[in-house]
């Protein structure tokens, strides 16, 4: 079975035919299966709290202190830290309210329909009940062009008329049959003066209390994705005790010695796990489901190996977030030429006046060949102009 969590104000519709009800009553019905985050459901003087993830309030995973925090309507939500979905309602109530961590990193999809709220962290299952119980939903072609042009979706779109994606840092609260979402958290791009030294010890220190926090819980065994890169590399040096390291290839490459000769500085184990020649066809449904097919699926490299590490490991790190920042991914640059051809080294290039049409046809992880033409002649402006607003809206939020 494919992993599910849903919500839903129905007293009879249920998303999924089977898994575990973790509450049940007049107006709920929250089920969990087959997935692997954890999930706690606090009931305390006629309230519920169902928390998915670790949310950290000062420096440990504490879901009971972030339970109370959250049904305080006084305490600020940014107090809480790491990665967690929280539902909190009043047993015998109809009012629902929903927080999501600062990144949205347990993704939530919902939909109101004939006054009843349904919601799941996995978008296939709501899109499979609109399928079969709403008749006048649709396809969203404009969000599949966009996901096709920038291989992801932006904002809080999907891919159907009915459902929308809770975005980062947010509040959403239902009564009376109304929606409600405010943002309690926007991230802060005050410059600094700092040194290059300054800010990279700064760094330093910020990464070690990162995993200091993030490991605060006990009982579990750490473990490390570790390419031997820059990205990765910064991460392990960030553990007081080395976790084991594993590193994938289909084949034992410069790669995995380089990530061998990395874990054996800090005396960690160190672990090759060879991927089929073709790791993406035999999981291909799997890795989509997981993602809500809101990315692409090859970012689910290491989905389906858990019997490799499990025995060594049930915690992973890895260090894709700091591998986009030191790459400079979102920086406009270009080439810089070396006897007219282009080098590996980049430098910064200007913007121009129309900076929407600029990201849409140089941010670096789009599609890189001419996709309109591709698309027939009656729909290319009005899927492009979609597109371009889409994007709009973006950076309009940005300059709040």
């Amino acid at each position: 079975m494919l992993p599910n969590f849903n919500i839903t104000f129905s007293q009879n519709g249920e998303l999924t035919p089977t898994g575990k009800a973790l509450y049940s009553d007049k107006y709920f019905l929250v089920k969990s299966q087959f997935y692997n985050n954890k999930i706690t459901v606090i009931r305390e003087n006629g309230r519920v709290t169902i928390i998915v993830g670790n949310p950290i309030v000062g420096e440990e995973i504490n879901p009971y202190k972030t339970a109370k925090m959250i049904s305080d309507p006084d305490v600020d939500n940014s107090l809480i830290n790491g990665e967690f979905l929280s539902i909190y309602f009043s047993e015998g109530s109809k009012d629902l309210y929903v927080v999501n961590d600062r990144y949205a990193s347990i993704p939530f999809y919902y939909f109101e329909y004939k006054e009843h709220l349904y919601g799941s962290i996995f978008y296939n299952s709501l899109w499979n009940y609109l399928k079969k119980e709403v008749p006048d939903v649709k396809c969203n072609e404009e969000a599949i062009f966009e996901f096709l042009w920038l291989q992801r979706l932006t904002g809080n779109k999907t891919y159907d008329n009915y459902t929308k994606f809770l975005e980062s840092s947010s509040e959403l609260y239902y009564s009376k049959n109304k929606i409600s979402i405010k943002k309690y958290w926007y991230p802060s791009f005050e410059k600094i003066n700092c040194s290059l030294n300054e800010c990279a010890e700064q760094l330093s220190i910020l990464l070690k209390n990162s995993v200091k926090n993030k490991t605060s819980d006990s009982g579990i065994k750490l473990g490390i994705f570790l390419s031997g890169g820059l990205d990765s590399r910064i991460i392990l040096s960030s553990f007081e005790n080395p976790p084991t390291c594993f590193t994938f290839g289909v084949t034992e490459n410069n790669e995995s010695k380089v990530a061998k000769n990395v874990a054996n500085i800090v005396n960690a184990p160190h672990h090759f796990i060879k991927l089929s020649s073709d790791p993406y066809s035999e999981k291909i449904d799997e890795m989509v489901y997981l993602g809500g097919g809101m990315y692409v699926f090859d970012h689910s490299i290491f989905y389906g190996y858990s019997k490799e590490v499990q025995n060594y490991a049930n915690v992973l790190f890895h260090g894709h977030g700091i591998d986009y920042m030191f790459q400079g991914m979102y920086v406009p640059s270009k080439p810089f030429k070396i006897w007219n051809k282009n080098s590996p080294y980049l430098k910064i290039r200007s913007l121009s006046q129309d900076i929407v049409h600029d990201f849409l046809h140089n941010i670096p992880f789009r599609l890189k060949f001419d996709l309109i033409s591709y698309i027939k002649k009656e729909y290319r402006s009005k899927l492009y102009d979609a597109l371009y607003n889409s994007i709009e809206q973006v950076f309009s939020q940005g300059k709040d």
